[in-house]
């Protein structure tokens, strides 16, 4: 395989069949750590580019590894200039942005000063630095709010019991709506504290877009997650009110656990409810699990929180331990 002139291979990324490319080109560098006071050299940066199968660039001037997450390379292009980070390595002043290699072209604003990956979900801050937005994957942002790296008053107590009980994970933004990868290894934890040298049988179809998750693997196994219709899991989409109580009831049902529903007056909102839902959203009321929102409604399209899902996954540890 021919390689572009003056490139060498860094890496190949089989989910996006796209390769990384890497060269060095002389920059002046701004070093503020020279032993005779802030200077300016030109020495040698690196530069990436991403080129598909036929080893066609499709993406250059990156002046950073770029890192693939989701279907996306967040990719950090445009510098003009270069400073000297800690004592090793120059970082330029371009932006960021999430580059789409099938479109080849970049997804909303590509004006950012960072793009992280954190609790599976894309989040950007621009060059003050003091706000921070949630990126949708589809060009849309939202400005999240200051608090949002904050557990709620109301959460804290049953969050630290899970944590004392080995059932959550480490999620640096617990206010922001849960994926079902995510929200399936909370359910995995439970089942694995309750269950801990329990055989799980083998799953005969795996998922195409999620074959080595144990946990996913192990949860379908055992009933408390369904894919769709076209062989995915879709792991980074997050779930609704609805679909998590519908899991909870699944995974209920795998401990073990029964209920027996009481007509209990139903919420205001039950039409708005689906019907594959109905059944678990009031088996989870009636357990204590998961309750509805003010004024007697579920909203079951709302999103559910990963505060939300380690609170529940903590009320059902009570019931079942």
């Amino acid at each position: 395989m021919k390689l572009p002139s003056g490139y060498e291979l860094a890496t190949y990324e089989p989910n996006s069949n796209v390769f990384v490319l890497f060269k060095n080109e002389k920059k002046p560098v701004y070093d503020p750590y020279s032993g005779d006071g802030p200077t300016t050299q030109v020495e040698d940066v690196t530069f990436f580019a991403l080129a598909d199968k036929d080893m066609n660039i499709i993406l250059d001037d990156i002046d950073m590894i770029p890192d693939w997450y989701a279907d996306f390379f967040i990719a950090k292009t445009g510098s003009t200039k270069w400073e000297r980070v800690g004592k090793a390595g120059a970082d330029g002043n371009g932006t960021c942005g999430l580059f789409d290699p099938k479109t080849e072209k970049f997804v909303g604003k590509h004006d950012f000063n960072q793009i992280f990956w954190y609790d599976q979900h894309f989040i950007g801050t621009r060059s003050s630095g003091t706000k921070s937005y949630l990126l949708d994957g589809k060009g849309g942002e939202t400005l999240l709010p200051a608090n949002v790296k904050e557990y709620s008053s109301w959460a804290k107590t049953e969050v630290a019991a899970a944590g004392e009980h080995g059932l959550t994970e480490s999620f640096s933004y617990p206010k922001l709506d849960i994926t079902r990868e995510n929200f399936t290894m909370l359910a995995m934890n439970l089942y694995n504290k309750i269950y801990p040298n329990k055989e799980i049988p083998a799953l005969e179809t795996k998922f195409t877009d999620c074959r080595d998750d144990p946990n996913v693997n192990n949860a379908a196994a055992l009933g408390i997650v369904t894919g769709y219709e076209d062989g995915t899991f879709r792991p980074y989409k997050t779930i609704s009110r609805q679909e998590a109580a519908t899991m909870l009831d699944r995974l209920y049902a795998a401990l073990g656990g029964q209920t027996e529903l009481i007509a209990d007056p139903a919420y205001a909102d039950d039409a708005q409810l689906g019907d594959w839902a109905r059944g678990s959203v009031y088996a989870m009321r009636q357990t204590g699990i998961m309750q509805g929102k003010e004024n007697n409604r579920f909203c079951p399209t709302d999103g559910y929180t990963a505060e939300q899902s380690i609170v529940t996954i903590e009320r059902m540890y009570q019931i079942i331990k």
